[in-house]
């Protein structure tokens, strides 16, 4: 959004990759940006106030965090970058279910950067998006498509496990878990379903939900 009303703007972005056949990268990146004549003179271009950086990379499979990479491009004072190799402690810490009060108990308050805890907690749910792409894009023996039916019904359960209580609609007295507790499938993901119709595929000839 741009305007002569805007007074801030602050993106989020964060990417997965492919790191190797076990595990996924993910690259975070926050920005403040204040916009031209915002920041204390008359100028004609935008201010980047911060442009900070995480890089992740996790275990597909057991969600451990393996290593950590911090940058900060753009900070307002020289102390900032100081406070870098506190992060460090994520190594060996699952970015799973609990992840965010984790992250509030090592870095919360002081001892810590608040744009740093801000990008964390804006990355740790991409992971779980991430690992399907994952398991079809590198490890043919655990994706969903092709695999044997034991397998394919383990995984199926894994990410069912993983939604579990995230949201209304996943909650373990929610609609999902009624269907799924009964044995009943159910149906694609809308977006899932969408793209079907535009390829003139039935969905169950996709993947049986």
């Amino acid at each position: 959004m741009t305007g002569q009303n805007l007074l801030h703007q602050r993106a989020y972005e964060v990417d997965a990759l492919v790191e190797d056949s076990q595990h996924i990268r993910l690259v975070g990146i926050m920005r403040d940006v204040r916009p031209d004549g915002l920041w204390g003179i008359a100028d004609t271009e935008p201010m980047t106030l911060h442009d900070m950086r995480i890089e992740l990379v996790v275990n597909a499979t057991t969600m451990e965090i393996t290593t950590v990479e911090t940058s900060m491009l753009t900070h307002p004072q020289d102390y900032c970058p100081a406070i870098l190799p506190i992060f460090q402690q994520l190594v060996g810490t699952s970015i799973g279910r609990g992840f965010g009060n984790r992250v509030k108990a090592l870095f919360g308050g002081p001892r810590s950067c608040t744009h740093f805890v801000a990008l964390l907690n804006a990355m740790a749910p991409v992971i779980m998006q991430a690992r399907w792409s994952f398991m079809h894009a590198v490890n043919d023996s655990m994706a969903l498509v092709g695999a044997d039916p034991e397998a394919r019904e383990r995984s199926m359960r894994a990410g069912h496990e993983a939604n579990r209580d995230t949201c209304h609609v996943w909650a373990s007295d929610g609609p999902m878990f009624a269907r799924i507790n009964v044995g009943e499938k159910f149906d694609a993901p809308l977006w899932a379903k969408d793209r079907l119709a535009e390829r003139g595929i039935e969905p169950d000839d996709w993947l049986a939900w």
